[in-house]
């Protein structure tokens, strides 16, 4: 397990300003649309990541905003292009990061946005092992845990460092009943 005194650490600025994917002009794939977007009133968004397996499950990462709240939405599509549903969280900009670097969730994929000042992500087992994560040019990130299950329950924590190697944050994760003892 990670020990609590490394989580919270650093200082992660909030709002849009600390997204680099609303830095860029926006592309005809950025659009985010459906019931996640009317429901939310969307006035912009961004396609930050996307992830296909060998199987052919398909995943997009989007960052959001509305005009008082930023999300990341995730939705999933099959093979034939059809979308199998999608999930994501919106949080007022003043405190989208909540004093860390990463902005993430967890279900099959474990899918996230980290603030500008990330350049690496590492995500921390359950049984310690450290996983590198590919950050998209935009700070997003689709990681598949390859369990049966998805991620529910291999995950400890995630760190986030800056481009000179300093260590900039850490969240412990996951609920305390998945914990091996």
């Amino acid at each position: 397990m990670l020990g609590s005194s490394v989580f919270g650490t650093g200082r992660a600025g909030a709002g849009e300003d600390e997204l680099r994917a609303f830095a860029r002009d926006k592309r005809a794939t950025d659009v985010l649309s459906g019931s996640f977007a009317t429901h939310f009133r969307i006035i912009d968004s961004r396609r930050i990541a996307v992830y296909q397996d060998r199987r052919g499950r398909r995943a997009t990462l989007y960052v959001a905003k509305s005009r008082t709240q930023l999300c990341v939405v995730l939705v999933n599509a099959s093979s034939a292009g059809a979308v199998g549903g999608s999930g994501g969280g919106c949080s007022p900009k003043a405190s989208f990061f909540q004093s860390r670097h990463v902005s993430a969730g967890s279900g099959r994929l474990f899918s996230g946005v980290v603030s500008n000042e990330v350049a690496r992500v590492v995500i921390v087992g359950s049984r310690g092992v450290r996983h590198p994560v590919d950050l998209s040019a935009d700070g997003g990130f689709i990681y598949d845990c390859r369990a049966y299950n998805g991620c529910a329950g291999l995950i400890d924590g995630v760190e986030a460092y800056a481009r000179d190697g300093d260590f900039l944050s850490g969240q412990a994760w996951g609920p305390g009943g998945c914990r091996r003892r």
